[in-house]
């Protein structure tokens, strides 16, 4: 299936004021993919990831719970107590069943992972959890903060080094704008933030 057929597959699937973000998120995927020299078969897959990652995003609370439970898996309280990561795991899982041959295991965890983030987590992760967070229909404060930073950083530093600390930027964020909301934290993003900052200075 093309690029293409899989973006026409996805606008009938989500809501029509999803449709930008989704778009928004391909296209700094694309330019990801071209500071991070990534292969053909690599940014296809990164492409591919972002245009189905919020495939579910529509689902209510009610509706994830059923789909999970038509493929008899359980849904971990972790999940339960913070709803907005539900649409990442349901996601993954129905990508994977309506498009197969797209979605290999590195673009199944790349849109399991794309909102909570997790520990040791692979490239194509950190550039669809970062594509999400930064590309350009996102106006939200947080995310107009981190894009200009990680930009900004590029003009003098290392693409790696830039991402890593970008990563631990966002989480910190994340997390602090949970603790002010008192909101559940999922324990991923705390795991994703502490491996990163763990791997400092080795």
């Amino acid at each position: 299936m093309t690029r293409e057929m899989i973006r026409n597959e996805m606008k009938t699937t989500v809501r029509e004021r999803r449709i930008p973000h989704i778009l928004g998120t391909e296209e700094e995927c694309l330019r990801l993919a071209q500071i991070f020299s990534l292969d053909e078969k690599k940014t296809e897959q990164l492409v591919t990831a972002a245009i189905l990652h919020d495939i579910t995003k529509h689902f209510s609370k009610g509706e994830h719970l059923s789909y999970m439970e038509t493929l008899g898996r359980t849904v971990d309280e972790s999940f339960l107590l913070s709803e907005k990561t539900l649409h990442a795991l349901t996601g993954a899982y129905y990508a994977r069943e309506h498009f197969p041959e797209e979605v290999d295991d590195e673009v199944f965890t790349a849109i399991r992972f794309h909102t909570t983030g997790r520990a040791d987590m692979t490239l194509l992760e950190k550039l669809l959890y970062l594509a999400d967070y930064i590309e350009p229909t996102r106006t939200f404060p947080d995310c107009v903060t981190l894009r200009q930073y990680f930009y900004g950083r590029l003009e003098e530093g290392d693409p790696q080094t830039v991402l890593h600390d970008t990563l631990i930027l966002s989480f910190d964020m994340t997390i602090s704008d949970l603790l002010k909301l008192r909101c559940p934290i999922h324990p991923d993003t705390v795991a994703a933030r502490n491996f990163l900052v763990s791997q400092e200075g080795r």
